[in-house]
């Protein structure tokens, strides 16, 4: 009969029922058993509340200035923290992946609404982002099955 409890993230597992993890893996807790505990553990670590409020400050900037002035004051000031958000990653010596993948999408975003002279043309980009992502998905599987389609008729012959 097994004894072992369930692995559940709200209690620490007990010394005998710890697992031995590489060096290179740092001391995280274990994975979520369920959604609601996957948003509690996300929501739990302050690291990840700075990081969504770095990602979103130049498009809630965008908005809060374009109420409050015009488009081109807006557009300037979402490229001052879009700046600012990488500046903060480089001081943290964190990646910029993510902080340079925002810059340019507020880049495009400030160059769209500036030739459309209206402050939608700046979320046309991250609008459009799920549709690219559906045609890279509809390419690869049309060229996968392409080459199986291939590959069964070579086999044939």
């Amino acid at each position: 009969m097994n004894n072992r409890r369930p692995l559940t993230i709200d209690r620490p597992l007990p010394r005998d029922e710890r697992q031995a993890r590489p060096a290179h893996h740092h001391a995280a807790a274990p994975a979520p058993v369920s959604a609601w505990a996957a948003i509690k553990q996300t929501w739990a670590d302050p690291e990840r509340w700075v990081g969504i409020a770095v990602a979103a400050a130049p498009s809630l900037v965008f908005v809060a200035v374009t109420l409050m002035a015009t488009l081109y004051p807006a557009i300037i000031a979402a490229a001052v923290t879009a700046a600012a958000s990488l500046g903060y990653r480089l001081v943290r010596r964190q990646s910029p992946r993510s902080a340079l993948v925002g810059s340019l999408v507020v880049a495009v975003g400030a160059v769209l609404a500036a030739i459309t002279g209206e402050a939608r043309g700046f979320f046309l980009v991250p609008a459009l982002i799920p549709f690219a992502v559906i045609l890279i998905c509809l390419a690869t599987l049309i060229a996968v099955t392409v080459v199986a389609v291939r590959k069964t008729l070579k086999a044939q012959r």
